[in-house]
């Protein structure tokens, strides 16, 4: 995430004094903490850790669920983390010594950008502002291309920058580039290159969409239209920042996908529209017609869709060559026997020599070894095996 870390809720009570406080240093020198006891330190010009409390935490959830904590670090990138009390900006000045000597940088935490002589930073993305504001960097009067990073309502003044965690926080039309800018894309679809290349939006946030000849798996290229998209996908929202990407729509049957194509049972991913052919996944469906000679539409289970699948097999209905086994209520296997659970039967000339066909336990009746009376010597004889015997053979 762009200027923010994953510090966690572990920023409570004295933890939040050394790891968590605004406390005041000098990139040069390295500083000294202001303490426990809170005192300014007044050649730094900022103030102490101070105790601090978890009230001072502003805290979001980042884009994978993990809580992160959004108050500014002050200095950027400390380690351990310092961080400012929520609502206020991380001060920074810069000097250099009349007699010479290296220039040197002090940060420090203050309530308000005005009371800040050098350059404020409030926030780094929009994560850090109120609700409808977004983060921008602007210029310091004419401090010599010095840049506060400020909050302001709605959008950045002109000639600003609005800096950014993730596209979703940018204007319609703009991405959030490398260095966690928005900025206009460089292709805002087919039209706008040249050569017959597409644009497309690089995976992650800090990648400007650019025309290339194809779009890499994990790149997705940005469209105006359905027709510029590749068969099996049409020009969608959800990109972010009002950018329109090509994707495959989801389905719920033949009938919501384009002419010759088939909806795909994808796992997790969804149904989705396929070529010819489903090559990954089972064909969804909500009528029987829309499936293949030999396959029905059936239930998979709560929340998940119709499939076309064959149905199962009773004694005799499969192929020459082929016997029906109990494997999954009814399955097809090539063969004399099952390798896989009992054959299905209806008579004893079902079954191959030495076996009969009875039921064991309640179950379906199955070519199985006679029991040593004999009682199941006669087409369907039952007897009181246990159900193992239905399913493994013997």
């Amino acid at each position: 995430m762009n200027g923010l870390r994953a510090i966690g809720l572990l920023c409570f009570g004295l933890a939040l004094a050394a790891a968590c406080g605004g406390s005041t240093s000098s990139e040069n020198a390295g500083g000294t903490d202001g303490g426990a006891s809170g005192a300014a330190d007044s050649s730094m010009g900022g103030r102490g850790a101070g105790s601090g409390s978890s009230a001072g935490l502003g805290t979001v959830p980042n884009d994978s669920g993990m809580v992160v904590v959004t108050n500014v670090e002050c200095p950027p990138n400390s380690n351990p983390p310092s961080l400012c009390l929520t609502g206020e900006s991380c001060c920074s000045t810069t000097a250099t010594p009349d007699a010479g000597g290296p220039t040197t940088t002090a940060y420090s935490c203050v309530a308000s950008v005005a009371s800040c002589g050098g350059q404020a930073t409030s926030c780094t993305s929009s994560l850090q502002c109120k609700t409808s504001q977004v983060c921008c960097r602007e210029a310091v009067g004419d401090a010599g291309g010095a840049r506060n990073q400020v909050c302001e309502d709605a959008a950045c003044p002109t000639n600003t920058t609005q800096l950014c965690n993730d596209t979703s926080e940018c204007q319609t039309g703009t991405t959030c580039s490398v260095g966690g800018t928005c900025r206009v894309p460089a292709c805002t679809g087919k039209a706008s290159c040249s050569g017959g290349e597409v644009c497309c939006l690089g995976a992650g946030r800090g990648t400007l969409a650019a025309c290339q000849a194809t779009c890499a798996m994990a790149a997705a290229q940005v469209c105006q239209t359905s027709t510029e998209c590749p068969i099996g996908q049409t020009c969608m929202g959800g990109g972010g920042g009002g950018v329109m990407t090509c994707g495959v729509p989801p389905c719920s049957g033949a009938a919501t996908c384009p002419t010759g194509q088939y909806c795909c049972d994808m796992g997790r991913a969804g149904p989705a529209c396929q070529g010819t052919t489903c090559a990954m996944g089972a064909q969804v469906c909500a009528a029987t017609m829309e499936c293949a000679t030999g396959e029905t539409c059936q239930a998979q289970g709560q929340g998940q869709p119709m499939i076309c699948a064959a149905p199962p097999c009773t004694a005799g209905s499969c192929g020459a060559g082929m016997v029906c086994c109990s494997t999954g209520g009814g399955t097809c296997e090539t063969g004399a026997t099952c390798l896989t659970g009992v054959q299905l039967c209806t008579v004893n000339a079902d079954c191959a020599s030495g076996l009969v066909c009875r039921a064991a336990g309640g179950g379906a009746l199955g070519c199985r070894a006679p029991v040593p009376d004999g009682g199941g010597a006669s087409d369907g004889g039952g007897d009181a095996e246990s159900l193992r015997d239905a399913t493994g053979g013997g």
